[in-house]
């Protein structure tokens, strides 16, 4: 309350500030080029990734069209490669230090910032 009070009213005919992250924009236009074929929006493009073994078909349909009934693929755009995960299969964990140990390591460093600051003082 101490900020709206300190900036005023709300103006209810204020075009608001935040978009809606969800909302889909209106289709205004054509959706067709000249020859007919349809315009995608690449605003609405995304990508996914599939494993090796599984059928790109099979994974559309079962993992994207129950969500997006009119999304469709363009094949041409295929990029195969692999993740390698490399902390799965080189991570060799390092057991973290006492706490008591950092404890004293801060309280040390702040013994010596304090002295140097005694030093500082000293030459004023």
């Amino acid at each position: 309350m101490a900020v709206r009070d300190s900036l005023g009213e709300k103006d209810e005919a204020a075009a608001e500030v935040f978009a809606d992250p969800f909302a889909v924009p209106a289709q205004t236009g054509r959706v067709c080029d000249w020859h007919e074929k349809p315009l995608c929006d690449t605003d609405l493009r995304d990508s996914e990734s599939i494993k090796w073994k599984d059928n790109i078909e099979a994974y559309f349909e079962r993992e994207v069209l129950p969500f997006a009934p009119d999304a469709w693929m363009d094949r041409e755009k295929d990029k195969i490669g692999y993740e390698i995960p490399f902390t799965k299969f080189f991570y060799e964990y390092k057991p973290l230090r006492d706490l008591s140990l950092i404890m004293r390591d801060i309280e040390a460093l702040e013994q010596e910032t304090e002295d140097l600051l005694d030093e500082i003082k000293e030459d004023f």
